[in-house]
């Protein structure tokens, strides 16, 4: 299988069946995979420990469980990645674009983090993210969050509102020290 940059050059190539086989083993050789276009890969498992993974279009890839310390996703897109159970102890995500990843379980102890982000878990995993706030699979901006009346959250899931009545104050304390909050919340 071959693997793209973004500019559609092969940057590495090998004889392995699968694309996560042919990533990693590219990783395993050193090879830098910084601009690598993965888009949609199925990366589940996938050890990828100290990988170079700059830049690279990670949009819509599955690294269910991957193994990611200390790899290197700075600049990279990881929109609509699917990072559940994936282990990022170390790993360094400065300038990513993490819009709509799914980080539930995620291991991110020690992860550099973006600017102005945030990740906490109290039975449910929260990603507060470029005036965006991502609750599980409930996705939608800083405004709306704090708009949603106590009905819209509790048709959300039925341990929605006292969870929701619990953490707002500190969502919303979170998103105004980030200066995300136009209203009263």
């Amino acid at each position: 299988m071959k693997i793209h940059n973004n500019g559609g050059e092969v940057i590495y190539e090998d004889e392995s069946p699968t694309i996560k086989e042919t990533v990693e083993a590219a990783v395993d050789q050193k090879v830098s995979l910084r601009y690598a276009n993965l888009y949609d890969a199925n990366l589940r498992s996938a050890n990828l420990r100290n990988a170079d993974l700059r830049n690279a279009n990670l949009r819509n890839v599955n690294l269910y469980k991957a193994e990611l310390t200390n790899v290197d996703l700075s600049g990279s897109d990881l929109t609509k990645a699917k990072l559940c159970f994936a282990k990022l102890r170390g790993a360094i995500l400065t300038k990513a674009d993490l819009n709509y990843s799914d980080f539930y379980n995620a291991g991110l102890a020690g992860a550099i983090l973006p600017e102005k982000t945030f990740v906490f878990t109290d039975f449910w995993t929260v990603l507060i993210h470029r005036e965006r706030i991502k609750i599980e699979c409930q996705e939608h901006s800083v405004e709306e969050w704090l708009s949603f009346t106590d009905e819209q959250i509790a048709a959300m899931h039925s341990l929605a509102l006292p969870w929701w009545v619990r953490n707002k104050p500190i969502i919303y304390g979170i998103c105004k020290s980030f200066g995300w909050v136009k209203r009263k919340g």
